[in-house]
């Protein structure tokens, strides 16, 4: 009975190259399974991120905008900086300038506000001001997809 209990004999290399293969196979579908759910969590964070660029963004303008005086809102199509950086558009609402880096950097008067950027166009209809704000993230599969915010002020 003693002999059957307690073997002298140990495991062979068979049997330890056989539990290592197992335990393997285990961690690693663990990991696809943990990989596999927080994907989605990843692409969702991207893009509740752009979308809080965008409105941040949007909330400033729209808050210069309703408190403006028609007459100290200018758009200019083309803005150059003194350092030669071009602009799609730049707002100034009396005396605050809204612009678009070429990083992607939203700009007030010059500092950033939000990154991720790739639009930031404003036009003007007599006391409307109309603009877009787009932004980018990266899904899941590694490709850029676009988050857009459209909105309009009436001057008072």
């Amino acid at each position: 009975m003693r002999k059957l209990l307690r073997s002298d004999r140990g495991i062979t290399l068979i049997e330890l190259i056989i539990a290592i293969g197992i335990g393997v196979s285990v961690l690693a579908c663990a990991y696809g399974l943990v990989n596999y759910g927080f994907r989605p969590y990843g692409e969702n964070a991207a893009r509740i991120r752009a979308q809080q660029a965008l409105r941040t963004v949007a909330l400033y303008v729209s808050r210069d905008l309703h408190r403006a005086d028609p007459d100290g809102v200018t758009i200019d199509p083309m803005a150059v900086t003194p350092e030669g950086d071009y602009y799609a558009d730049r707002l100034t609402v009396d005396g605050t300038i809204y612009q678009i880096n070429k990083s992607g950097e939203a700009l007030m008067n010059g500092t950033p506000m939000a990154g991720g950027l790739t639009e930031l166009s404003f036009t003007r209809t007599g006391d409307t001001v109309a603009y877009t704000i787009t932004g980018v993230y990266l899904d899941r599969n590694r490709e850029e997809k676009t988050v857009t915010v459209t909105s309009s002020v009436t001057l008072r």
